[in-house]
């Protein structure tokens, strides 16, 4: 199913690579794709200034760095960017190995392989990162934050919004952190820690199970963690929105309007990848999409890809997906959600 979506949406989009579907612009080639991630200027991430209406407004998600754009995007990237030092990130990936092994020998014979592995590993290392302990809360703030889309803030929600902020605000009064010895206020470290700790686990998560997905599929190919990011990128779309009216192909996109860069289809445009949907270890040159392009290049994109690559190193090749019926949003399966568990 996941693979079967990905290579329709690609090859269904490509032959219409600019529609408009679910109040937005969708765009499936890759110099479309690459231009929508890349124009700032005329291609906004802020959608609290565009789509200020939003009923998920109050997601703090949309206050954090990846909702920012250039000047002050640039500003934040800076501060927060001394958290993921090649010191601190050599730091981190010792751990990350320690942990991969240890979670690898919890898991047995019918095992979640999420919820046993996949999410517990960047849970663990977000962790580490910030110094602090996992909490059992989190779970439930990562899927408060990641799944508050579309709907209106509930008096729960709400309180679980706080109670992350109030949370976060505590912890700087104690750590040692670059991030928390910024001069970013408390609510800024407050979205940024949020975002770590919900978007950058669920990244990491996502691209864990893919692998075990890619694994099944392609038995006996090596594992390339490019390759997986341009075959099942973690985000199938990536939204923006048009600061001023535009043209994309033959279409006009007015001032307001969201405008959805296809990743899974760009990743898969046969104008720049020979045989885009089979799975090339060591495929190069391998310009894919997964995780962005431009300024909003992904932050933590070394930290994931170590992550990725050394807990790949520790688990066995037995592991097969099962119970592939999972929820869907307008830009892809929720690979996240799928159980994984070991079989023959």
């Amino acid at each position: 199913m996941i693979f079967e979506w990905h290579e329709r949406t690609a090859r269904e989009g490509l032959r219409d690579p600019v529609r408009r579907e679910h109040g937005a612009w969708f765009v499936h080639r890759y110099a479309d794709a690459r231009r929508v991630l890349t124009d700032h200027d005329t291609f906004s991430s802020d959608e609290l200034r565009y789509n200020p209406q939003a009923p998920h407004a109050a997601n703090p998600v949309l206050r954090s760095l990846i909702a920012t754009d250039p000047p002050r995007h640039a500003a934040l990237r800076a501060v927060v960017a001394q958290q993921f030092t090649k010191r601190v990130l050599d730091r981190t990936r010792e751990r990350i190995g320690h942990d991969a092994a240890q979670l690898a020998n919890e898991l047995h014979e019918g095992a979640d392989f999420i919820e046993t592995f996949a999410r517990p590993l960047p849970t663990r290392t977000i962790c580490h990162l910030l110094g602090i302990e996992p909490d059992p809360r989190f779970a439930r703030w990562t899927d408060a934050v990641t799944t508050f889309i579309g709907t209106r803030a509930t008096h729960d929600t709400q309180r679980t919004f706080a109670e992350i902020a109030d949370y976060f605000r505590t912890w700087r009064r104690t750590s040692d952190t670059p991030l928390a010895r910024s001069d970013l206020t408390d609510q800024e470290v407050a979205d940024f820690c949020t975002l770590l700790l919900t978007n950058g686990t669920e990244t990491t998560t996502t691209l864990l199970a893919s692998a075990v997905l890619v694994r099944d599929r392609f038995p006996g190919a090596p594992d390339d963690v490019e390759e997986l990011l341009r075959l099942l990128p973690p985000a199938g779309g990536t939204d923006r929105f048009a600061t001023r009216d535009t043209t994309i192909g033959r279409h006009r996109i007015r001032r307001g309007d969201r405008v959805v860069a296809m990743v899974v289809s760009a990743n898969r445009d046969p104008d720049v990848f020979a045989d885009p949907h089979v799975h090339r270890p060591g495929r190069n040159p391998n310009p894919h999409l997964g995780f962005g392009r431009g300024t909003h290049f992904c932050l933590g994109a070394h930290l994931t890809r170590a992550q990725v690559a050394v807990a790949l190193a520790q688990l066995p090749r037995t592991w097969r997906p099962l119970d592939l019926k999972v929820d869907g949003t307008p830009v892809g399966p929720q690979i996240a959600a799928l159980r994984v568990t070991s079989g023959s």
